[in-house]
């Protein structure tokens, strides 16, 4: 059984390879002519910092020692994943074993995440790394994809389909919209 930690980051995940299948082979490396990015550039992204959250973490198994480094900013760009929607499922399905295996760890473990700074040099000087735990990190994580989301929804409607109204409304949304009447002014 999948750790109960894991399941937001698992169901946004599923929204993601949802998005996938639903936009097609055609529209995923299509870029937006209002936004120049597509939506395989934007999965591609999130599903980044969900692959650099484990491989970070992966550490925490082993011997005592310093917190295990995430680093967001070392994503790859480009690459099959980004402008093949069957290599991007495919990559989407593999992280979701990853989480329903118990991976990346438990919620409490820590990490320590680096970012890059604005003030920062291109050699890393002036990073910034902060201590942080394997839960907050895999909130982060899922809660960023669903932004993504948003500009795969917005990206998929440029190019004539339609994927579901919810998908990329932040949870706090979907609860406002659950319990306020509409506002039709």
């Amino acid at each position: 059984m999948p750790p109960p930690h894991t399941a937001p980051a698992r169901a946004v995940l599923s929204q993601l390879l949802s998005a996938v299948r639903l936009v097609g082979p055609a529209v995923f490396p299509r870029r937006s002519a209002a936004h120049g990015a597509s939506v395989g550039g934007h999965v591609r992204h999130a599903l980044d910092h969900y692959r650099l959250l484990l491989a970070g973490a992966s550490a925490i198994a082993e011997a005592p020692g310093p917190a295990p480094l995430v680093d967001y900013d070392t994503r790859s760009r480009g690459g099959a994943e980004e402008t093949d929607a069957h290599a991007a499922a495919a990559a989407i399905e593999r992280v979701l074993g990853e989480l329903e295996g118990g991976r990346p760890g438990p919620p409490g473990a820590a990490v320590r995440v680096r970012f890059a700074s604005p003030e920062g040099g291109a050699d890393g000087t002036g990073d910034v790394v902060v201590e942080s735990t394997v839960g907050r990190e895999l909130a982060f994580v899922w809660h960023h994809a669903v932004h993504h989301l948003a500009m795969v929804r917005l990206i998929a409607a440029e190019a004539g389909v339609e994927l579901p109204r919810d998908l990329g409304k932040a949870p706090s949304t979907l609860r406002y919209e659950r319990v306020s009447p509409p506002n039709d002014s």
